[in-house]
């Protein structure tokens, strides 16, 4: 895509969208946490709160990804949305996120994880620190 930075693939800011909870099965193990936020997008929220506009680098969204994961509990949720678990501790600590912070893979051969959010609640906390922790890191 043409942008004033010349070609570059643009990560496409997305409305932010919630995982509609009439989809899940009332049987399910686990409720889903109301106004969930796909963490890759909530990260982007965060980059525009920094005042970054424009072709973002992956790098900084997986930066901000595993920022938001230290603040906040993040969620895993399955392909049919029925079931969510947090993610756990071991994995937090094993993990990188890739891909803007749409997945999270592991050096030790770990099925990469999909599917990660972030409530809308704990993003709105955290982004101010997120956004204070990146501009005092910069050079």
């Amino acid at each position: 895509m043409d942008s004033l930075f010349g070609t570059s693939v643009q990560l496409r800011f997305e409305t932010i969208r919630s995982v509609d909870e009439r989809d899940v099965d009332a049987r399910a193990k686990h409720r889903l946490p109301k106004g969930l936020v796909p963490v890759h997008e909530a990260a982007l929220t965060v980059c525009f709160k920094m005042g970054l506009f424009g072709a973002i680098p992956q790098s900084r969204c997986n930066w901000v990804a595993g920022a938001l994961a230290q603040l906040c509990t993040l969620y895993v949720v399955s392909k049919d949305k029925r079931t969510v678990r947090p993610l756990t501790d071991e994995e937090l600590r094993q993990g990188t996120f890739v891909e803007g912070g749409r997945r999270m893979t592991f050096a030790d051969g770990h099925r990469p994880l999909g599917r990660i959010f972030v409530t809308r609640t704990a993003l709105r906390g955290a982004t101010a620190t997120v956004v204070r922790l990146a501009l005092s890191a910069e050079p």
